[in-house]
């Protein structure tokens, strides 16, 4: 990824843009892996398969909140809020990111929580 301040090349969107979508992938493969394993392992599998699940589901979400956050630190000086330049479009997309992944990352963690009390009851 580029690091430099003087613009944003199309890398750097598709860098941004991946890392938008890391949180839902992480979401989406949680809920429907463990959707797809949950009669398995209630009738007498190991239950912590759902966690290691979320878990994969989480370290996708933490690579995507990682790549925004990295982006948005580097172009941080540069940024300006009511601006219209490539530079602040991208600090704001990397912004988004970071919230949006935050988010599904407190999803998938409360969603593990409630699996692993409630085992197949």
């Amino acid at each position: 990824m580029d690091t430099t301040l003087e613009g944003t090349n199309d890398l750097d969107a598709a860098w941004l843009v991946a890392a938008c979508f890391a949180g839902p992938a992480g979401w989406a493969f949680t809920q429907g892996a463990g959707y797809a394993v949950v009669k398995p392992v209630c009738a007498g599998g190991n239950p912590y398969v759902l966690g290691l699940i979320a878990l994969v589901g989480l370290m996708v979400t933490g690579a995507g909140a990682w790549l925004a956050w990295r982006r948005s630190s580097s172009l941080r000086a540069a940024a300006v809020d009511n601006g219209g330049r490539d530079i602040d479009r991208s600090h704001f997309l990397a912004m988004v990111a970071v919230a949006l992944n935050a988010l599904i990352a407190l999803l998938i963690i409360t969603t593990l929580a409630s699996q692993l009390w409630s085992r197949c009851e």
